[in-house]
């Protein structure tokens, strides 16, 4: 037998065509195939074990510094196969540790090329943020029931026009109805924690905000968030204007300005919408046959709806809390899941 046919019959079937990549105390199994064949050294192990010979024979000082990362992050400076991580230590001559429920982040190497890596860790990190979307959304519930089923007969009038693309999986559930303040970045349990403790450390300020009086919304016409209304994908009723809206508006301005400076919020520079959501694409049911690409978003011509119902009234409702609410879970009567909620006077 040759020798190559020995090397080959000594690797366990189960290992054959793969290659183990370590990061700290973790090892992935990665397929040999799916690692470009001019970049095989780029391996955590062998990158990590490269850059500790050049961090030993240089002449210049070691640091060592500690970044702090949420775990969920993480993969974003991990990347497809260890890739990202594997060429920011190529690049940076450094040697990188991330170790398992750990957000601690440890990079070693001379000062000039730390100060390198952890620029391309934060840009790494930085973007995927970015990327992430929204979990939980600041709400003011519409309990009033009057006002629910002035929605339910706009629901069936609508229904009943047999519109293309306009089907009840796509309509709003009544007891979900709610004013949305702004939406929150919420990915990990001590953010949802410390976001609910900020809301109800605001309850005063707010109660200032908000005065004496209860905030009433009114609900009268509809519009839709897109410019094209033929080609629509949110259809919601308006907050007729009024001292309620004034104050539901302040209201906002001033949440948004609390969440976004404690990072719980990211910057829009977009104008506040005063909106419930009555119809909204995103919810659409598919049928199980349906392939990837028929689950894509399917837009509504609005414009037969908005001729015939720009007036619709659907009634007031009293805002009593504001809740942080869980984006696509609900309750057992159909409300919004919440973490956390204040009482509004």
């Amino acid at each position: 037998m040759e020798a190559s046919e020995q090397s080959t019959t000594s690797i366990p079937r189960c290992m054959r065509g793969i290659t183990l990549i370590h990061f700290g105390r973790r090892i992935y199994r990665v397929p040999t195939a799916s690692i470009p064949k001019t970049n095989h050294k780029l391996l955590a192990k062998q990158v990590s074990t490269s850059n500790d010979k050049i961090l030993s024979d240089s002449s210049a000082e070691i640091n060592t510094i500690s970044l702090t990362c949420p775990q969920h992050l993480q993969k974003f400076i991990l990347g497809k196969n260890g890739y990202t991580l594997n060429q920011i230590q190529r690049d940076s001559k450094t040697t990188i540790t991330i170790q398992r429920g750990d957000d601690n982040i440890v990079i070693k190497g001379t000062k000039e090329n730390v100060e390198k890596a952890k620029k391309r860790i934060e840009n790494a990190v930085k973007w995927g943020a970015d990327k992430l979307r929204p979990t939980h959304f600041l709400s003011l519930p519409l309990t009033d029931q009057l006002l629910q089923q002035k929605v339910v007969d706009f629901q069936s009038e609508v229904a009943s026009l047999s519109l293309p693309n306009v089907d009840e999986s796509i309509f709003i559930k009544p007891p979900s109805l709610h004013l949305t303040m702004g939406v929150l970045n919420l990915h990990v349990q001590e953010d949802i924690e410390g976001a609910v403790q900020l809301l109800k450390s605001l309850s005063a300020e707010i109660y200032d905000l908000v005065g004496t009086r209860s905030v009433i919304a009114k609900l009268l016409g509809i519009a839709v968030m897109e410019n094209n209304p033929a080609k629509a994908n949110v259809l919601y009723a308006k907050v007729d204007e009024s001292e309620g809206r004034d104050v539901i508006i302040k209201l906002a301005e001033f949440l948004t300005a609390k969440f976004t400076e404690a990072g719980y919020m990211k910057k829009d520079n977009r104008p506040f919408k005063v909106h419930a959501t009555l119809i909204n694409t995103s919810h659409r049911k598919f049928s199980k046959k349906d392939n990837y690409k028929q689950r894509q978003r399917l837009p509504f011509s609005a414009i037969p709806i908005i001729d015939k119902y720009t007036n619709f009234e659907y009634g007031i409702s009293k805002i009593e809390k504001l809740h942080i609410s869980k984006i696509g879970a609900y309750d057992k009567n159909g409300m919004h899941k919440s973490e956390g909620y204040i009482n509004l006077p």
